[in-house]
């Protein structure tokens, strides 16, 4: 463990000198300004989501499995990633392979990771390439709340939505001013500073942020392989997002956002697993844009066209080892055209339309692109205090291989006698096989075809004690087939292999004072591979985690996680380590607007993997402050 206390206390001291200067500016512009300063606003009401129906639904009404992490539950956290954010979701891994800035992905309810489709704002970032997403460099700054809807969603999303969908809502811009400031330093030689201001009036409205991270690392090939060197990361990012009105009731959206992610990695050995490489390092880049514009016909009719571009750069370099030399690019343009129609108080239909060019180079290998056509409709249908159905339908086009046709269906019916609601959810999903699997030269094989899947999921969520205490209990069932396997007589990826995984989540949350909020869940996952009867690799059968918040209790906030993981096999067969984690956080409102914090990683010091080979972080601490203006 490396704590750095003169580290810390020196970039703490140049950062608090930063902030002070910054904020005398700003408050000088505040008192400068004739409007009255907001407060940082809610994208949603609290019972709102977007996710599920993709337009404001009632979460109550909802019947398929949905998690959302708030604002007030992020900020508590004080975490840099997402990934991390991600890490108490019911049914949800987070899988990281090691140090920061190494390669992370997410497992939902049995499915593999290339099955998650993960959005910024709506807008898909899975890149083209692999059919993934690396959460490794996706930072938490101008993050609104995130949206994780579990269970194949292809209806409303098309491809890659077969085991869930997680929606990262970033905020806007709000009326007034408003200053946000986060400085931090602590163990690996951790340094963070982050930065972002929301100005505008009635006109118009902007939202900037920037941030900078670096670490010294430690070693992500495993020490008891004899591996020791660090592998040193760094994270750059930028936002900007602007909203203005437009002729009268219409609002114009506007937001781009840049992240790099620099770091060292490892390389591998047959027989011995990953191992130090001095000499291996790799850049990430992603650029997201996106407009969307909003404008009602009438009460009943309010059209939005939303427009995005993705474009993701990775980058390896190593001069002793030609294989870990490679530069691929992933390019998206993405159209979406969406008419919600208010056909009458128990009734909203949602049709749409989206098209998406998917484009990836491997420089040297391939460079191809694929176009995917999408139309759906979706009906949600109620009948106050009895039920709420909702029921939809979708076809979708893709160049590569043909035609896809999903549906879902979701009910959610309260049982106000009992203060309890039956949900439910049936659906098909479907994931369009990556431009590397159909075209990477010496692998891939044009003629493959979507992988599907087809999911349930049947649950009771009932409140107690005037909804201070909520329990939650779901069963679910995911089938999968067509995936895309090695096939070791013809030597390419074929539709060849099938699997399943069915399981239950628990989920407890209480209220038992103003001062302590706790939520406490359980997941069991039983999986496995059709052919071998094998369990599906890197999937817990048991996972538990808990949540506790103490506070503000005069003028202190305290919180623990606790993070359980048993049963989980390597694709070799090999059993995985079982772990406990344990992370605390402390923070004090020194005043309104400056809160001194510090947060402990792994207080127990475990010792585990979550991918074979590649070690997880030690017992560590960091420091920091936030100030608010």
């Amino acid at each position: 463990m490396q704590i750095g206390v003169s580290f810390i206390m020196r970039h703490l001291l140049c950062s608090l000198l930063l902030q002070l200067t910054t904020s005398l500016f700003f408050a000088a512009c505040v008192l400068a300004q004739e409007d009255t300063p907001s407060k940082e606003p809610s994208q949603e009401p609290a019972n709102l989501v977007i996710t599920p129906n993709r337009t404001p639904t009632d979460v109550g009404s909802i019947g398929s499995s949905i998690t959302v992490l708030d604002q007030s539950y992020l900020e508590n956290l004080t975490t840099p990633f997402v990934s991390e954010a991600l890490r108490s979701v019911p049914g949800l891994e987070v899988v990281s392979t090691g140090a920061p800035g190494q390669v992370t992905s997410v497992f939902i309810r049995g499915a593999n990771s290339d099955h998650t489709l993960i959005l910024i704002d709506g807008m898909r970032i899975n890149n083209n390439s692999t059919g993934g997403v690396d959460l490794a460099d996706l930072r938490l700054e101008d993050v609104e709340r995130i949206e994780i809807i579990r269970g194949p969603q292809s209806v409303v999303y098309g491809s890659e939505a077969i085991g869930g969908v997680i929606n990262i809502v970033t905020s806007r811009p709000s009326a007034g001013l408003a200053l946000k400031s986060l400085s931090e330093g602590g163990s690996f030689g951790t340094y963070r500073q982050d930065l972002s201001v929301s100005s505008g009036n009635e006109d118009l409205r902007i939202r900037a942020g920037a941030g900078y991270l670096s670490s010294d690392g430690f070693s992500s090939a495993s020490e008891k392989n004899g591996n020791s060197e660090r592998d040193a990361y760094e994270n750059t990012y930028a936002s900007l997002a602007i909203a203005a009105p437009f002729a009268s009731d219409g609002l114009a959206e506007a937001s781009t956002r840049y992240l790099k992610g620099e770091t060292d990695l490892d390389g591998f050995e047959f027989g011995r697993g990953p191992v130090d490489d001095p000499n291996y390092t790799q850049s990430h880049e992603m650029t997201l844009a996106s407009v969307a514009l909003s404008k009602p016909i009438n009460e009943t009719m309010k059209p939005r066209l939303e427009l995005g571009f993705v474009d993701e750069d990775y980058l390896g370099e190593d001069p002793d080892t030609a294989f870990n030399a490679y530069e691929f690019t992933s390019r998206s343009y993405q159209t979406s055209a969406l008419l919600p129609m208010k056909v009458s108080d128990s009734q909203e239909v949602l049709l749409g339309f989206s098209y998406e060019r998917r484009e990836a180079q491997n420089l040297g290998s391939f460079d191809e692109a694929d176009d995917v056509e999408g139309l759906f409709v979706h009906n949600q249908w109620s009948i106050p205090d009895l039920a709420s159905l909702g029921m939809g339908m979708r076809y979708d086009h893709v160049s590569s291989f043909g035609e896809e046709l999903t549906y879902r269906l979701a009910l959610s019916a309260p049982v106000k006698a009992s203060n309890g609601r039956f949900k439910s959810s049936l659906g098909t999903g479907f994931k369009a096989p990556s431009l590397s699997q159909l075209y990477f030269p010496g692998y891939g094989n044009p003629d493959l075809d979507a992988e599907k899947s087809l999911g349930w999921d049947m649950g009771w969520e009932q409140s107690f004690l005037e909804q201070t205490l909520t329990y939650n209990i779901t069963f679910f069932h995911n089938s999968f087939k067509d995936l895309i396997a090695y096939d070791s007589t013809s030597m390419i990826p074929t539709n060849i292999s099938e699997g399943r995984a069915y399981g239950f989540e628990n989920e407890v949350r209480a209220l038992p004072s103003e001062f302590l909020e706790v939520a406490v869940s359980y997941t069991y996952t039983d999986s496995e591979k059709e052919d071998s009867g094998d369990p599906l690799p890197r999937r817990p059968k048991h996972s538990a985690k808990a949540d506790l918040i103490l506070g503000p209790y005069e003028q202190i906030k305290a919180s623990a996680s606790f993070r359980i993981s048993r049963d989980r096999e390597e694709f070799s067969g090999e059993k995985m380590d079982d772990y406990e984690v344990c992370d605390l956080g402390l923070s004090y409102d020194f005043s309104p607007s400056v809160q001194p914090y510090i947060k402990v990683h792994n207080l127990f010091d475990q010792d585990y993997e979550e991918v074979t080979g590649y070690e997880s972080p030690d017992l560590s601490i960091f420091a920091g402050v936030k100030v608010r203006m």
